[in-house]
């Protein structure tokens, strides 16, 4: 027996397609994070573990990062650290065309390319130069994606492909700034090769840390210049899994910890 409700939205589209798809705690996890985002009309909000344990009756942190992991992968949330904290975003999107209408219905054996709306919208140029920079950038962009499918299907020929486009290009825009698009590419196609990322997933934001990139660049970029903003011996390893954090966050447990090395 429950009081008269008041209402958060949970679009049919979880309820009739992915639910179905999805196991016990991710399905909690999922409408936790729907519960703290839609249920107070915000786009994202940043949710401690603390308050997915008492929202989803989930004890155990590993089981909440398991399925915070497994969301992440199949293109339901974005996960955005920030200095404050993690915060955690609903994908909305909407489908590339009619055929792939429904994006969830056979998930379990078909790829289904979708295209986040964020995704399709740049800003428009003043002038016929910017207009051309855009377009020149949305290009390489393009290519270092397509480059990472390749590989991806060719570790994982049974895989689901999934990609945080925002993130993933904010992160490629930052590495051209110190290597160029082909250097990139030749991270990837060497990723292929290294069993650690292999096991892990072989997922494009492990691939793209400062310490993957430098060791598979062998440490210097073209110009001899060093790659990682900080040196890897320095940097502060995660507690959990061994990997080097960046900004105190680890891209493979997805854990913000604090200055200590404590969960946050």
């Amino acid at each position: 027996m429950i009081r008269e409700p008041n209402y958060t939205q949970i679009p049919n589209e979880f309820l009739d397609n992915i639910m179905p798809t999805l196991s016990g705690a991710e399905n909690v996890v999922f409408l936790v994070i729907m519960r703290k985002t839609f249920g107070w009309h915000k786009k994202k909000d940043k949710i401690s573990y603390s308050q997915i344990r008492e929202g989803s009756g989930i004890s155990s942190n590993t089981t909440i990062q398991t399925a915070l992991k497994k969301l992440q992968e199949k293109g339901l949330i974005f996960i955005v650290k920030e200095k404050k904290g993690i915060t955690y975003e609903v994908n909305i999107t909407e489908t590339v065309n009619e055929e792939n209408e429904d994006l969830y219905k056979n998930c379990k054996d078909t790829f289904t390319e979708t295209v986040n709306i964020k995704d399709k919208t740049f800003t428009e140029s003043v002038n016929t130069k910017e207009s051309n920079i855009n377009k020149l950038s949305k290009e390489i962009y393009e290519e270092i994606e397509k480059a990472y499918e390749s590989c991806f299907f060719e570790v994982k020929p049974s895989g689901k492909l999934f990609i945080d486009y925002p993130r993933i290009r904010k992160r490629i825009k930052e590495l051209l700034e110190r290597i160029t698009k082909d250097e990139i590419i030749s991270v990837i196609q060497n990723a292929k090769s290294d069993d650690w990322i292999k096991d892990n997933g072989f997922q494009f934001s492990t691939i793209l840390s400062d310490f993957q990139v430098s060791k598979l660049l062998n440490g210097k970029n073209s110009k001899g210049t060093p790659i990682p903003k900080q040196s890897l011996k320095d940097a502060p390893k995660c507690p959990k899994c061994g990997s080097v954090l960046s900004s105190l966050f680890c891209e493979n447990c997805m854990i913000q910890f604090n200055g200590k090395l404590e969960e946050i």
